[in-house]
């Protein structure tokens, strides 16, 4: 009778020790998440007040627009924002409505910075040719159907590090978006992707760093 006393409290104590673990585990896990996307929703609300300053610096720089540095600048905030918004994207998923919103946004940015950008190339610059006055669109999908999307952005990054003048604008080809849908239709861009546009010229498929400046070079 007593080993049956002994065994019961060894199984409640079993119990309550696996009860205990549990619960901590579950309070630990909810104190991340929650951190976490308090984290996120602060960093959403501060590319909320980015994004709203990007497009002021538009309306007060395109006054001044043949000075290089200042669309140099613009370039640099654009890519700060477009940094941010990875991260978010990373942290929700490509779903998540509250990103959806913010790159549909971003991506209206990106429009205007591309028509001053191009607007300095006519107005400010003899050469319209070369790398520092080029433009390039990408457009890309990360839903799981772009074999070869991640190796086209690693080589745009490349390029871009060794050629700060080239201006680089991402655009996820899934998102319904009017300057998306604008961009597509103007390029003729369907459902495939990866797919670059280089100074207004439409090149479907993977391109290395070495082929681009080549495209570059043929424009």
């Amino acid at each position: 009778m007593e080993r049956k006393k002994l065994n019961r409290q060894r199984v409640l104590l079993a119990f309550l020790l696996t009860v205990i673990i549990f619960s901590t585990g579950v309070f630990i896990g909810n104190y991340f998440t929650s951190s976490k996307m308090m984290k996120v929703n602060d960093l959403g609300d501060s590319l909320k007040l980015d994004t709203l300053g990007v497009e002021v610096q538009y309306e007060i720089l395109k006054e001044n627009i043949c000075a290089k540095d200042y669309i140099i600048y613009l370039t640099d905030e654009l890519f700060e924002l477009g940094e941010k918004l990875s991260f978010m994207e990373y942290e929700l998923g490509p779903d998540n409505e509250k990103v959806i919103e913010l790159k549909k946004y971003y991506f209206i940015l990106e429009a205007k910075h591309i028509l001053l950008a191009k607007t300095q190339i006519e107005q400010c610059f003899d050469s319209k040719t070369d790398a520092a006055n080029s433009i390039i669109l990408y457009f890309y999908s990360n839903e799981g159907d772009c074999k070869y999307c991640d190796q086209q952005s690693t080589a745009l990054q490349y390029l871009l590090a060794k050629n700060k003048d080239i201006k680089i604008y991402s655009f996820d080809n899934n998102i319904d978006s009017p300057v998306v849908r604008a961009y597509k239709q103007i390029y003729d861009i369907g459902e495939y992707t990866p797919v670059l546009v280089v100074n207004d010229k439409t090149y479907y498929g993977l391109y290395d760093t070495d082929q681009i400046m080549e495209l570059i070079n043929e424009t």
